[in-house]
């Protein structure tokens, strides 16, 4: 089986290919060296989950080309809801049946 070369700010890291991301124990070996960890979450973007002697770590698995335009891509601005009234049961709003000074 293959690798790949993981490359992140803190430096870089050889990972086994022997696993897939619909396994939801991970054992393989990072720099020759054996690992097992735990995948809790897969996401639709890349991002997953995974719990690794007890600690959370949130990662990104990306293809190249698309990690290397990831640099150049628009970051998504929250929509402001300050001024919007969420519901947590979908409907409309027909009427409020209050005058000023109601308590």
């Amino acid at each position: 089986s293959g690798s790949y070369h993981v490359i992140s700010a803190e430096g870089s890291v050889e990972v086994g290919d022997n696993f897939t991301l619909a396994d939801s124990v991970i054992s393989t070996h990072l720099n020759g060296e054996s690992v097992t960890a735990q995948l809790i979450k897969r996401e639709a973007g890349g991002q997953l989950r995974i719990r690794y002697k007890g600690t959370a770590l949130e990662c990104r698995v990306l293809p190249s080309e698309a990690a290397e335009l990831l640099d150049i891509m628009p970051v998504k601005v929250p929509i402001d809801t300050s001024r919007t009234i969420l519901s947590p049961m979908p409907g409309v709003v027909k009427a409020v049946s209050v005058s000023v000074g109601d308590k």
